[in-house]
């Protein structure tokens, strides 16, 4: 995959350590994943405004490693993502077990928690684009 300028970099970089390392849980908490929607915002608004790249991300769709083609929410600015479950094997990597067909679109408030049922999955001010 080619990447462009620092954000680029740095992506590459952190391919690279991961497929050097087995990880059973990614301590970024999914970071690396918004990587290329921040990255294609700034190139799509031709600007660092945060304001103007947080509306250039909605929407953007990307091939995540899965093969899966994930996509940022229009609205929320959640990732539509593959759903994996799998077994960890001795060396620390994944046996997959069962995979969704396609990207699931995120629940932005867990329904397992008392009062969620009564939030909005959307802000009030959607950006614009």
């Amino acid at each position: 995959m080619m990447h462009e300028g620092r954000m680029g970099r740095l992506r590459q970089e952190d391919e690279a350590r991961q497929r050097e390392q087995a990880l059973t849980q990614r301590p970024d908490g999914g970071g690396v994943d918004r990587d290329p929607y921040v990255e294609a915002g700034g190139r799509e608004a031709k600007t660092t405004d945060v304001d103007k790249v947080i509306a250039a991300m909605a929407g953007q769709t990307f091939k995540a490693p899965s093969g899966i083609t994930s996509t940022m929410d229009p609205k929320n600015h959640h990732l539509h993502k593959a759903v994996f479950i799998g077994e960890v094997k001795a060396d620390g990597q994944f046996n997959v077990v069962w995979k969704t067909p396609g990207p699931v679109k995120a629940k932005p408030w867990s329904p397992y928690i008392a009062g969620n049922d009564k939030k909005k999955d959307e802000p009030d001010v959607v950006a614009k684009k």
